[in-house]
């Protein structure tokens, strides 16, 4: 008989802590999901934010490249510039050179 009381006092406490626990996983689900409906607009205005950063930071480093470019096409047609006015003078040294060559072949 006592030993049939203490199961039931057993069985009772489980019961109890089983409904506590049950109440106290239902609060924190409640409490989760009130703290994401709060967080939702700050993380989407976060999101913006960066897209506007990251957009503002593309366009600086697109103009960079751009300016960089067009820095870099500068200096190659100063340099064709420079060697095309040796292009006479490569053409007549190459014009002598196979001409001596080709009195030493003959």
């Amino acid at each position: 008989f006592i030993m049939a009381k203490q199961v039931e006092q057993l069985e009772k406490e489980k019961k109890e802590l089983q409904e506590r626990l049950k109440n106290q996983e239902k609060k924190i689900d409640y409490f989760e999901r009130a703290k994401r409906l709060e967080e939702i607009p700050l993380i989407k205005t976060a999101y913006e934010e960066q897209r506007v950063r990251d957009m503002e930071l593309w366009e600086q480093q697109e103009e960079e490249r751009i300016t960089t470019l067009q820095l870099e096409r500068e200096k190659a047609l100063e340099h064709k510039n420079r060697l095309s006015r040796m292009l006479e003078d490569r053409d007549l040294f190459e014009a002598r050179l196979k001409a001596s060559r080709r009195t030493v072949y003959e």
